[in-house]
């Protein structure tokens, strides 16, 4: 075989690729169901909220609106961090962590991205929703408890 100079790796590149999943493999590194692809935060218990619909319904609402974009909670550095579903289980918990269960319209889930005027609170980003009726903002109260006579989804009445 003939070495590329401009290629890091002097093995055949399948060969390389196969020896770096070997060691992430070794380090624990390469997944499964018992290691997450990111940790859960320590402190993050299971909310009262219907995780099947916030993967279905909310986490597109959230990628789909650029909320999960690298410039602004997909950049890792930010608070309130989220995978773009690379991890909806993480997304979920970090989501429902935005969520006032005693006050559901006030949680910051919904307050942050509304517009100002439209009862929002300021966010260092663009406004997502300008009123409170966008289908996409609806969805988010639905899933929190907050529209009217509603309780969080995945709480019993």
């Amino acid at each position: 075989m003939q070495r590329n100079p401009g290629r890091r790796c002097a093995m055949h590149p399948s060969h390389c690729i196969a020896a770096v999943l070997v060691v992430l493999s070794a380090a624990g590194c390469a997944g499964g169901d018992d290691i997450p692809f990111h940790p859960v935060p320590p402190g993050f218990e299971d909310p009262p909220l219907d995780q099947d619909v916030f993967v279905a319904e909310v986490l597109p609402v959230l990628n789909g609106r650029g909320c999960s974009s690298i410039h602004c909670h997909g950049s890792g550095t930010h608070p309130f961090p989220l995978t773009g579903g690379a991890d909806p289980r993480l997304d979920y918990l970090r989501a429902a962590d935005q969520v006032s269960f005693e006050d559901p319209a006030a949680s910051e889930l919904l307050r942050k991205p509304l517009s100002e005027a439209a009862g929002g609170l300021p966010h260092n980003a663009p406004t997502i929703f300008d009123t409170t009726d966008d289908p996409d903002y609806r969805t988010l109260a639905r899933w929190v408890g907050a529209e009217p006579d509603s309780a969080p989804r995945g709480v019993g009445p």
